[in-house]
């Protein structure tokens, strides 16, 4: 019987061992404060001599914070990379301003409303393209949604 070895390239980990060493750093940083502050405060029976180690102690909280959302933005950016190298730049949108694309607005053959490009209730549909006058004519109305606004002509 012959057993060949199959070598399986996995992906990269979400997070690289510098991320993860920064979070336990900046976490472990955050939560020795937070201790620290506690023990030193417990003893003290005035609110004024405990102030200063409440306001230590929110330092510590804050390092903690800043650390895990240091950790999540740089995985959010890591998904984002492969996202992109996965299935390539988004396509422009096709209408920025809200107005008409190219010769109109856009409908679903046989339906009531007429809608921008943009419109997230048309995104991914078979859609005819019309100047706004047409999609009247055959008794369509403006989405509420997305508000097409009537063209403006400068004379």
């Amino acid at each position: 019987m012959n057993s060949a070895a199959v070598i399986v390239e996995a992906d990269p980990p979400l997070w690289s061992q510098p991320d993860t060493a920064r979070l336990r750093t900046l976490v472990g940083a955050g939560a020795v404060v937070l201790g620290a502050s506690w023990f030193l405060a417990s003893g003290l029976a005035e609110v004024r001599q405990q102030l200063v180690f409440v306001s230590l102690s929110l330092f510590g909280a804050f390092l903690g914070l800043a650390g895990v959302a240091g950790w999540l933005i740089g995985g959010r950016r890591t998904v984002r990379a492969r996202t992109r190298l996965l299935l390539g730049d988004a396509p422009a949108a096709a209408s920025a301003s809200g107005g008409p694309v190219a010769d109109g607005f856009v409908a679903v053959p046989d339906a009531r409303w007429f809608h921008r490009a943009d419109c997230l209730l048309v995104k991914g549909r078979d859609l005819v393209v019309s100047a706004r006058a047409a999609h009247e004519a055959v008794g369509r109305r403006a989405c509420p949604a997305c508000a097409p606004t009537p063209t403006v002509v400068p004379a």
